[in-house]
């Protein structure tokens, strides 16, 4: 059947589904491995994860972790984590409508992450991507002292939360160029070479205190365009 479900109920966590093939005849485009959330509740269970893996190739496989949500919180506490194994490796990587995903360790993907529709990472270890799609809300952010190693980066209309750590896109000296409908929240003191905001810069919100600000010191120009 191609109509499966295996939803977290009671704002428990999804549950893992994996698909070992020779042949896949299947879409599969219902499948889901959802998170749930309680009636009146503000936790949110953490996403499932669904992996597909061809045994007639070599690789790692591709794994999507999704909550299948568009409607549930922002808010990064309220939404349960999904746990990976320590030092894995995939072929692709998906994270996607309020699933969120912290990188303790080391993950590594041959060819491409996709953290889009308010899906999040937050990294604190190293994440090795040849292609790093963020996009459509999604939410990737760069701890202290971890490291992002990546051949392309797409960023589009997503959001990047600089708190430290090494990223090509964030180191210093650096020309940093924001894109239209891309944010960068930047909660920690940068040095560039110039900076060019299409998009929008600003830092993560703070609570009682004023812990997250920005705070750039640009050799050269600072350009703020039209719709910036």
């Amino acid at each position: 059947s191609e109509n499966w479900s295996l939803n977290g109920g009671g704002g428990g966590c999804g549950g893992r589904i994996a698909f070992h093939y020779s042949t896949n005849n299947s879409t599969l485009a219902t499948l889901t491995a959802n998170g749930g959330k309680p009636k009146g509740s503000t936790s949110y269970g953490g996403a499932g994860t669904i992996y597909f893996k061809d045994i007639d190739l070599q690789g790692e496989g591709d794994l999507i972790i999704s909550n299948n949500e568009t409607s549930w919180s922002t808010d990064l506490n309220l939404i349960a984590e999904t746990v990976l194994p320590n030092n894995t490796t995939f072929d692709n990587l998906t994270i996607s409508k309020y699933a969120k995903v912290y990188n303790t360790d080391t993950l590594t993907v041959s060819s491409t992450t996709t953290v889009n529709y308010n899906g999040i990472v937050k990294n604190t270890g190293t994440f090795v991507s040849d292609i790093l799609d963020i996009s459509n809300n999604g939410r990737y952010i760069s701890d202290l002292n971890s490291v992002t190693t990546y051949t392309t980066l797409n960023w589009s209309g997503g959001i990047i939360s600089d708190n430290g750590g090494n990223m090509a896109l964030l180191n210093n000296g650096v020309s940093l160029n924001i894109p239209v409908g891309s944010t960068l929240n930047t909660n920690i003191n940068r040095s560039y070479a110039s900076v060019v905001v299409n998009g929008t810069l600003s830092h993560d919100m703070n609570s009682t205190s004023d812990t997250n600000k920005l705070n750039y010191t640009v050799s050269g120009n600072l350009t703020i365009n039209s719709g910036g």
